[in-house]
């Protein structure tokens, strides 16, 4: 089964900063579920225990501010931009990001390096919108 993580639609639990790591903490990661074996059709919906984490960042905007659901964001590794990826993601270099939430915030960042992982079992929910 392959991940692929969609930030468009995602929620964000919290984000935290301690030192030069920033980490979000999704509450709901938008994800498409693929089994390229099976030959069917992905499916889309949810997993909950997944972190992102950048080293070395610095970054603009207010983490504690950054909550809910992402609009319009993007990440850029080396210089390539992209609004879904897949899971588990870990990529070093020239490591950029913009996360726009739904309520107003935005929060940009610069690091070297990222990782996305699931931290608990990847259960996934099916969604269910129309």
């Amino acid at each position: 089964m392959n991940l692929t993580l969609e930030l468009q639609g995602s929620e964000i639990l919290r984000v935290e900063a301690v030192g030069q790591t920033l980490r979000l903490i999704f509450s709901a990661a938008c994800v498409r579920r693929s089994a390229p074996i099976l030959g069917g059709a992905d499916d889309f919906g949810y997993l909950k225990a997944v972190e992102m984490t950048f080293a070395q960042a610095r970054w603009q905007g207010e983490p504690l501010a950054c909550f809910g659901r992402l609009s319009a964001s993007r990440l850029w590794l080396d210089g390539a931009p992209h609004v879904q990826m897949a899971l588990p993601l870990v990529a070093a270099g020239d490591i950029r990001a913009e996360f726009s939430f739904a309520a107003g915030p935005v929060l940009t960042l610069a690091a070297s390096d990222v990782h996305c992982l699931c931290t608990g079992e990847a259960r996934f929910f099916e969604s269910f919108a129309c």
